[in-house]
């Protein structure tokens, strides 16, 4: 576990359950103990794994049960695999989603501490890997969700973060990434959002949740575009 600062109880329950805890690098954070670079943080996780395996599993979330149980069976036969995606499900007050616009999804999130794979990028962190060295598991990694106030103050902090990525980019590589990627993403989630509608499964993801992902796409190709365009201090 590493502690990026917690004031509740999370240290001494997971010092209960025998987890070893490190402290985050203060290189990572800013003036005010906050996260800057995710693919930092992550990284010195890995690097502090003593097992052969790492799975990712931040603060707030957990692993159904079906996830354990297979995990366990994959990883005793696992042969040359790096690394496995595991599909992810949202959890609102207790009750598992079912239908959102980011479905169905998964994220890499097990592999070898001895494969050599590594986070990249301060923001919105990737691990970089082959597919045909990746496998699916089955089961759901499950995602708890907060209010959706404290979502877009997360957000607000990622688009801060991602502007000051931006500052002074040419404009071919802003386009590349931040424009086509937040572009892409509003127009596909718009489209998932009404079909989402027109469907009566369920339990669906409040609509709160769904505009307010759109509109951070949509916002962040404007905040982006701005900060492309302002000269840094250093450039007079």
């Amino acid at each position: 576990m590493c502690d990026g600062g917690s004031d509740d109880d999370t240290l001494s329950i997971a010092q209960e359950y025998g987890a070893r805890v490190i402290t985050q690098d203060s290189s990572y954070q800013d003036e005010d103990g906050r996260v800057i670079d995710f693919a930092g943080v992550m990284n010195q996780l890995v690097e502090s794994a003593s097992a052969p395996w790492f799975y990712k599993l931040d603060s707030d979330e957990c692993l159904s049960d079906g996830l354990r149980a297979e995990v366990r069976l994959r990883l005793a036969d696992a042969g040359a695999t790096k690394a496995f995606r595991v599909p992810f499900k949202y959890v609102l007050k207790d009750v598992v989603i079912e239908q959102a616009t980011t479905y169905p999804a998964s994220e890499p999130r097990l592999f070898r501490v001895d494969s050599g794979l590594r986070y990249e990028r301060p923001i919105h962190e990737r691990l970089p890997i082959d597919p045909s060295q990746i496998e699916l598991l089955s089961h759901p990694h499950l995602k708890p969700l907060p209010t959706a106030t404290a979502m877009l103050k997360k957000w607000v902090h990622y688009m801060h973060l991602e502007a000051e990525a931006n500052e002074g980019r040419d404009f071919r590589e802003w386009r590349e990434t931040s424009l086509r990627q937040h572009w892409k993403s509003a127009k596909y989630l718009t489209w998932r959002y009404s079909k989402i509608l027109r469907s009566r499964s369920g339990p669906r993801l409040p609509a709160r949740y769904e505009l307010l992902r759109i509109t951070n796409d949509l916002v962040a190709i404007v905040v982006t575009g701005a900060a492309r365009v302002r000269r840094k201090p250093w450039s007079d």
